[in-house]
């Protein structure tokens, strides 16, 4: 028989309540969201149109050097491709990103990935068959604009539908820059 301890007299023994954890677990810590990586060139070149997000395909080293911030995407632009199917069916169309460079991981061995190779981008079969019919439009192309993690630490692209804008355009957002620049630094 295991006989309790019993308080002095005015406290009250409270229990309190135990979760058990496991060691080494991600519960109880909070991550730190790495910054997003922005492709600020294309808000100047491009008008853009439209916006989706979209899942990456990526290995392991990829990520780490996303998550490093080792990552270009001033040349990237995504497209549809057609996929064979592996049961011979119908091909399918998918959507793939090219020319982003990630660099590659420093504590990487053999197991490094090329610096830049086709990735698929992961969207619902109806988004990318809009995005396909938008982009037969003559001058229209399919730009990176952000790549970031969510809380659950999926890597996610911001992707924007864009129409490169003529010079005297990006002369026009220089100068509304300069007066907003101009306007905040007076009201200082």
């Amino acid at each position: 028989m295991c006989v309790r301890p019993v308080p002095p007299a005015g406290r009250t023994a409270v229990a309190k309540p135990t979760t058990p954890t496991k060691s080494g677990s991600a519960a109880g810590r909070t991550r730190r969201q790495p910054p997003a990586v922005e492709n600020r060139q294309a808000r100047f070149a491009y008008e853009i149109l439209d916006r989706w997000t979209a899942g990456i395909e990526l290995t392991g080293t990829e990520v780490k050097s996303i998550r490093a911030g080792k990552v270009t995407l001033v040349d990237a632009y995504a497209t549809v491709n057609l996929a064979k199917t592996s049961a011979g069916g119908p091909s399918v169309a998918e959507l793939v990103l090219l020319n982003l460079e990630v660099a590659a991981y420093v504590a990487g061995s053999w197991t490094n990935h090329p610096l830049r190779r086709p990735r698929r981008l992961l969207l619902a079969r109806a988004e990318i068959d809009r995005i396909a019919a938008r982009l037969k439009e003559k001058g229209l192309t399919l730009i990176p604009l952000r790549l970031f993690f969510t809380e659950r630490g999926w890597c996610k692209v911001e992707l924007g539908l864009a129409r490169g804008k003529k010079t005297h355009d990006k002369r026009d957002s220089i100068k509304a820059r300069d007066v907003d620049r101009a306007l905040r630094r007076g009201d200082e």
